[in-house]
């Protein structure tokens, strides 16, 4: 199935050095690097960019910033960047420039940092010029074919909302839960599927893969060492499988997932048999894919409204938050939720994109820590296509709930910044974006 399609794929270390904070502490050593990697695709007529950055998130204009340097390197506008965060926990929490001034002026950045953060985006910037330059010392490839694979994946997913017969829930299973009495409840809802898409070069051989699961990723954090977590395992097992080619993990609607089931009291022993499972699974996924026909590449994009939640979350509670915060990833955070709520309230929507590979074959670019519902729900609207969802893109809105669990109670209706009229909303814009699928 020949194609006009061609890849050039990029990766860039982006491991703190110690004494730098990562989203929780700062770290004190390297237990696994950290990367962005991406692909750009180039079909002749259209040129995107898909990446995704193994950090807990990025926040609206930290988001905005790093985009906006993939998009001048590549070439695109920042609209054709479809940049995501894989969402580790014991991993970066970028700030936005006006973010690093408030941390400045009540002297919370550490040693350093301002010079890391702005070196960090020349980095990136460097090496996403070096793979399309053009000519032979760019890293442009010719993908021969396109093919798409899924495998239901048992001992990995579960649902944290355990919710009982009142139907209100009882406990949340965290990312590390070690309790046997929560670990017993049933999986729950979850998408089991492992989805990947493979860009074929010649003779077969994978140029690049991309793998969507829709999990929390985190088996063992909180160590104050900088750390790509399980998926980290899985991808470093699958280059040994498949070396040469670039793999690149995206974390789907996982606002309510995690390992919190099959977790052990060890977390050296979570990374190494979770991350093994997972690898393996990625890995057979490689050595299933199939044909797809390809091209040519197309984005749409959809408005999701915005229900904002003026009476709970207002400018005035976030700044007095700010001011009283006793330490810096407190004051951090909160500063971001300012900077985001300022933006909504001037632009109450944001962007939901689907990016077409071929016929058949879409992903979606979802933002923040959408819940699973949703990713089923746009499943259900496409029961016949290959649809692969990303989620965690600009992490402003935080948690993504449904209209359920306001009422049912737990973790993520408490942090979202929106109404129980949310879930309307979402479903209303992802039927727009997926009312035309080819």
């Amino acid at each position: 199935m020949p194609t006009k399609l061609r890849l050039a794929p990029f990766t860039v270390d982006i491991t703190p050095p110690v004494g730098m904070p990562l989203a929780y502490g700062f770290n004190r050593k390297t237990d696994a690097p950290i990367h962005l990697r991406g692909v750009v695709f180039d079909d002749g007529a259209a040129r995107v960019v898909l990446c995704a950055a193994e950090i807990i998130g990025l926040y609206g204009k930290a988001y905005a910033e790093r985009r906006g340097v993939v998009a001048r390197a590549a070439g695109v506008p920042p609209g054709n960047v479809l940049f995501h965060s894989v969402h580790q926990h014991d991993s970066l929490r970028p700030p936005s420039r006006g973010v690093r001034a408030m941390l400045r002026r009540r002297k919370l950045l550490a040693p350093g940092e301002d010079a890391y953060w702005d070196e960090l985006l020349k980095k990136i910037d460097a090496a996403i010029r070096a793979a399309v330059r053009p000519g032979a010392r760019g890293a442009w490839r010719k993908v021969e074919a396109l093919a798409t694979a899924e495998r239901r994946v048992a001992g990995l997913a579960s649902n944290r909302r355990l919710v009982g017969p009142d139907g209100k829930v009882q406990a949340m299973r965290w990312s590390m839960t070690t309790d046997p009495k929560l670990q017993a409840w049933p999986v729950g809802r979850i998408d089991p599927l492992l989805r990947t898409i493979g860009f074929l070069g010649a003779g077969g051989r994978p140029l690049a893969t991309l793998h969507f699961y829709a999990t929390h990723p985190m088996g063992a954090y909180g160590r104050n060492m900088v750390s790509a977590d399980i998926p980290g395992v899985a991808l470093a097992h699958l280059r040994r499988a498949h070396p040469g080619g670039q793999h690149v993990y995206f974390t789907g609607c996982a606002g309510n997932i995690t390992f919190g089931k099959y977790t052990t009291p060890s977390k050296e022993r979570n990374l190494k048999l979770l991350g093994a499972r997972l690898g393996e699974a990625l890995a057979a996924n490689v050595r299933a894919l199939e044909l797809r026909e390809a091209g040519p590449l197309r984005l749409k994009r959809a408005r999701f409204e915005l229900p904002l939640d003026t009476q709970r979350c207002t400018l005035a509670k976030l700044r007095t938050a700010i001011a009283d915060a006793a330490d810096r990833h407190k004051a951090c955070h909160e500063a971001m939720r300012l900077e985001a709520l300022q933006g909504f309230l001037k632009r109450p929507w944001t962007p939901l994109t689907r990016l077409d590979l071929g016929p058949r074959v879409h992903v979606l670019s979802l933002p923040a820590e959408t819940v699973v519902e949703y990713q089923l729900y746009a499943q259900a609207r496409a029961p016949e296509r290959f649809l692969a969802a990303a989620a965690y893109g600009d992490g402003s809105l935080q948690y993504i709930p449904t209209a359920a669990m306001y009422a049912e109670g737990g973790y993520e209706p408490t942090v979202s910044l929106l109404t129980p009229e949310v879930e309307r909303c979402y479903h209303a814009a992802l039927d727009r974006l997926l009312n035309d699928l080819p």
